[in-house]
């Protein structure tokens, strides 16, 4: 018998009792007893480690195994053995702020700063608007599409503001970029927080088709604008966007 200390390089035994081709076919494994349990298999396709922690079997993994990192596309994901599952194409799309906006010919809103934040000033007279432009998760299945306004009012205590956004989806194939093709507008509504410098959520929920019909991986414009003329936007004062966030 060769003790640990007398080993040489080359000769020490592997880690695992047990060996499977791949996922499959660890999980399907059968004859487990108690002394199995805290004994270490390996997985050969991605060369993963698994811990024994009960016979039925269950394990838990005690290596990366060549797995990825979480893929970074706007989807929610939750591990899944050596694998990431997609749980829901959740969290957000894309989050937009000055620095993202464009700043159409026609009524544009003002790119601005306020104590070293970027914002962008519409006025309560004129609808102005700004346009973002992003693209849409890889996972998105067809979800309602909540678009999310942080504002301030510039100097106001009271009054509603009224928001207006509308998608345009820009798939290969689909519109000719050099012509607008904005879907209906949608809108929603809020009044300014009693402190002008504390920030108001305005969200507005979108079906699919409201969303010009945007799918996976499209490319997607969204205007946003100040509907100065709904009869909800009675704040005599500038709307200042700190932020928008569009999610499912």
């Amino acid at each position: 018998m060769t003790f640990h200390p007398d080993e040489t390089a080359g000769s020490i035994h592997v880690i695992n009792d047990f060996e499977f081709a791949d996922e499959t076919a660890r999980e399907a494994a059968t004859g487990f007893v108690a002394g199995d349990v805290g004994k270490v298999a390996k997985q050969t396709d991605n060369s993963s480690y698994w811990i024994l922690t009960t016979t039925a079997p269950t394990w838990m993994s005690i290596t990366g195994g060549g797995v990825d990192e979480a893929p970074i596309d706007g989807n929610q994901y939750a591990r899944k053995d050596a694998d990431w599952e997609l749980v829901t194409a959740g969290g957000f799309m894309a989050q937009f702020d000055a620095n993202n906006a464009l700043y159409p010919s026609t009524d544009p809103a003002v790119a601005s700063s306020r104590n070293a934040h970027p914002i962008i000033a519409f006025d309560d007279t004129t609808a102005e608007s700004v346009v973002f432009n992003s693209s849409v998760a890889s996972g998105y299945g067809g979800e309602d599409i909540n678009v999310d306004i942080d504002w301030v009012a510039e100097t106001a205590t009271t009054g509603g503001v009224t928001w207006g956004v509308e998608f345009e989806a820009n798939a290969p194939g689909g519109n000719d970029i050099d012509s607008d093709s904005f879907a209906a507008q949608q809108t929603g509504t809020s009044t300014t927080n009693a402190t002008s410098g504390i920030i108001t959520r305005t969200t507005i929920t979108l079906t699919q088709a409201q969303a010009d019909a945007i799918a996976a991986n499209d490319s997607f414009r969204l205007r946003v604008e100040r509907v100065t003329g709904d009869g909800g936007d009675t704040m005599s004062d500038d709307a200042e966007i700190i932020k928008v966030s569009v999610r499912v």
